[in-house]
């Protein structure tokens, strides 16, 4: 019986696993692990994953390298270096392999970094007052333009039928 509940307990947490390595494919690198990707260690400094990413970048740049598959590994290591550069992402990336069982944790902050801006929201706001300031100030001229043009319009009128009143009458 105690058999029996350790093969259960070991079959779940497999099947928890293996979930949960698929549902990370789509995150950060896939399958590979960035460091792998940059071949470098885990403790590596900016200065050295810099000098890193600039060689294999050369080595599989499509522009230099013409072999079947050497532009998604370029886009592959292009990617890897944005995201181990950051600090923080790369904080969540280890934290991801740090806590496999946590999946959607992982997804949330890595959805959270690549959908949010990283611009200050005082200045969209200032912006978005700015344009909405400027296209009433704009509407409120061509209303005012178009009212006065319109009284202009009817004054002439006015003069054009009294000075052909005036002619009509002799004075």
């Amino acid at each position: 019986m105690k058999t029996l509940t350790v093969l259960l307990v070991s079959c779940a947490l497999s099947a928890l696993f293996s979930s949960a390595a698929s549902l990370l494919e789509g995150l950060y690198c896939g399958r590979e692990s960035c460091y792998d990707v940059l071949q470098v260690d885990k403790d590596v400094t900016a200065a050295e994953m810099r000098r890193a990413y600039r060689h294999l970048a050369l080595e599989y740049h499509p522009d230099k390298n013409k072999a079947e598959g050497s532009r998604e590994r370029f886009q592959l290591i292009s990617t890897t270096y944005e995201i181990l550069k950051d600090e923080e992402e790369r904080a969540n990336y280890d934290y991801m392999f740090e806590n496999p069982e946590q999946v959607y944790r992982h997804y949330y902050h890595y959805d959270h970094r690549r959908g949010t801006s990283q611009v200050d929201i005082r200045v969209v706001v200032g912006v978005a007052i700015s344009v909405i300031s400027l296209v009433q100030y704009l509407d409120w001229w061509h209303s005012y333009n178009t009212a006065i043009t319109a009284a202009l319009s009817e004054c002439q009128d006015i003069v054009v039928r009294l000075r052909s009143w005036q002619w009509r009458r002799g004075c």
